[in-house]
């Protein structure tokens, strides 16, 4: 057994595969392997020396798991049968935003779904006052140049962002929902309401692929579960092709016991993220280099 390669030295150094593989780590490791691969879709955004060092090396390939996902993600990036419809939530919305341009100026989406930090952000970009706790999380976030990037996305794509109508708040404890024509709110914006759920699942309910990126509210909370579970339960109980990326979306997915259910969940975060983008992944391009290299050789 192999000690983690975290404590390498070397393994986060920023350098090119070919500077990586003259590391010790892969000068003392590549002399006794055949081939190498690499299944590790989840790390893929990194350029490190475990993950690209030996694709310089040895003749290399991708494994099962890393295959399905890219196999998985190509097919709703490049090719989604439509209607498509992406759904972001959870609490951060700064790359959100590049991800949800990109999807709509190459048409992959058909619609997309905000809820949680995104789709605050985006309702603040509206012009909209959320209330002082809730104006103050996204102003920790975000600048004033990314919100003016986010009406200039809204006012371009008006039809195909969906926000909120209503939201669910923490009044003395209790689950209270208020409207948008109720904002601003001295509460926390900690969940989507009623109306929202019910506008959504007719915006799904037509959908043949649909992914799902952050939960609709704090579902760690049950007070504030009840946009996560009710959206989530209806697309896993849907005739469509449904995604589940990134941590505690996945979390939430798992502890409504709907995992069987979804046609696919990524291991993916920052991949993941970076992929939806539109960017390119270093262990990918470094496994694509390898496998010319090797054919060169042939």
């Amino acid at each position: 057994m192999l000690d983690n390669v975290r404590k390498f030295s070397g393994e986060t150094d920023k350098k090119s595969a070919e500077e990586h593989a003259k590391s010790d780590l892969v000068q003392n490791l590549y002399p006794l392997a055949d081939l190498y691969v690499n299944d590790a879709f989840a790390a893929a955004h990194r350029a490190q020396c475990s993950l690209i060092g030996f694709t310089t090396v040895l003749p290399s390939c991708a494994g099962r798991l890393l295959e399905k996902e890219l196999t998985t993600l190509e097919k709703i990036i490049c090719n989604p049968e439509k209607p498509s419809i992406f759904m972001f939530g959870g609490a951060k919305f700064s790359d959100v935003m590049i991800t949800i341009k990109h999807l709509l100026d190459n048409k992959t989406a058909t619609k997309v779904l905000l809820t949680g930090l995104p789709a605050n952000a985006f309702l603040k970009a509206q012009g909209i006052n959320l209330g002082e706790k809730n104006e103050k999380i996204l102003n920790e976030e975000g600048s004033s140049e990314q919100f003016q990037e986010i009406k200039a996305v809204l006012s371009e794509y008006q039809d195909e962002i969906v926000l909120p109508i209503d939201f669910a708040v923490d009044e003395n404890d209790m689950r209270k929902e208020v409207t948008k024509d109720d904002l601003p709110s001295q509460y926390n914006l900690f969940d989507i309401g009623e109306q929202t759920i019910k506008r959504y699942k007719n915006e799904l309910s037509t959908a043949k692929t649909i992914f799902l990126s952050g939960p609709c509210g704090v579902f760690e909370n049950p007070l504030f579960m009840k946009g996560t579970k009710e959206i989530f339960t209806y697309v896993a109980n849907l005739d469509a092709f449904s995604i589940v990326g990134g941590g505690h979306t996945v979390a939430a997915v798992e502890r409504l016991g709907l995992k069987t259910k979804m046609s696919h969940i990524s291991t993916g975060g920052g991949s993941l993220e970076q992929f939806m983008m539109g960017k390119s992944l270093p262990v990918i391009e470094a496994l694509r280099k390898s496998k010319k290299q090797t054919s060169i050789a042939k």
